[in-house]
C-alpha cells in the first residue's frame, strides 16, 4: 500500500528491483521499481494476500489492464501462494 492507500502487489522480485501490479494512469499496469524506491514510497501492510489479489483482478476488469499486468496476476493465481516480499521493506 502506498502512502495514499493505493494497493499494489509484488508480482516479481529481484535482487535490486521488483515489479508491482498497480493502478497507474487509470488502469492496472505492471511497473518496475528499485527496491529502495519501494521501501521509501510503499508500506508493508497486513492486507490479506488473497483479498488484495481479488481486488486487483476486479479493478482490472473495471478500469482496464495491460497484458503484462494480466499475465502477472494470472501467474500469481496459478502459483497459489503469497510472494515473499518482506525483504523489500527492511
Amino acid at each position: 500500500m502506498d502512502r495514499q492507500r493505493h494497493i499494489a502487489i509484488v508480482a516479481k522480485k529481484g535482487r535490486t528491483c521488483a515489479y508491482l501490479v498497480r493502478v497507474k494512469s487509470g488502469m492496472l499496469k505492471l511497473t518496475k521499481h528499485a527496491a529502495r524506491e519501494i521501501a521509501a514510497d510503499w508500506l508493508e501492510t497486513d492486507y490479506q494476500y488473497e483479498r488484495a489479489l481479488d481486488k486487483l483482478i476486479e479493478m482490472g476488469s473495471r478500469k482496464g489492464i495491460t497484458d503484462a499486468a494480466q499475465n502477472a496476476l494470472d501467474r500469481l493465481l496459478k502459483n497459489g501462494k503469497e510472494p515473499v516480499q518482506r525483504i523489500l521493506f527492511c
